[in-house]
């Protein structure tokens, strides 16, 4: 769940938004969490970058983190109070 936007009710097609800051990685599931696969890691100077893909190919997902992580199913939370949700257009 997130901040919805003017014109989405519950049900409708709807495009969720996060500052990619604000995703975190855990070790298991939590409220507003995806299990998804670690693509590649990045180490960035001060930081890592994971890269993750959703099962359905269809779009990327990036997060940013502290340690270098092994490629797995890894679960990414995306904190309610950080989505933004706006109707499908």
């Amino acid at each position: 769940m997130g901040a919805s936007g003017r014109g989405v009710s519950v049900g409708e097609p709807a495009t969720a938004v996060i500052r990619v800051e604000r995703l975190r990685l855990d070790g298991a599931a939590q409220d507003n969490s995806l299990q998804l696969p670690l693509l590649t890691s990045m180490y960035l100077g001060d930081r890592w970058e994971y890269l993750f893909r959703t099962e359905g190919d269809d779009f990327p997902l990036r997060a940013y983190g502290t340690a270098l992580r092994d490629a797995e199913h890894c679960h990414l939370t995306l904190p309610a109070e950080d989505v933004w949700i706006f109707p499908q257009r």
